[in-house]
């Protein structure tokens, strides 16, 4: 397996477990009618969709 090839299974694997995460967290922000808990989901979101996407453009290290 290439460096390339590594890096966007580890960015896709970091960007689906945060977005499943995130939804979970605004579903229960939801159920629960708590704002808090929306935001964090949202928030947990975003920031592993922009770290899954450093990741997938990192250059390999070697």
């Amino acid at each position: 397996m290439t460096y390339s090839a590594r890096n966007m299974s580890k960015a896709l694997t970091i960007v689906s477990f945060g977005v499943i995460l995130g939804a979970a967290g605004v579903y229960i922000g939801e159920i629960d009618d708590a704002p808090g808990m929306m935001l964090i989901g949202m928030l947990l979101m975003v920031g592993c969709s922009v770290y899954g996407v450093r990741v997938a453009l990192r250059k390999s290290q070697t």
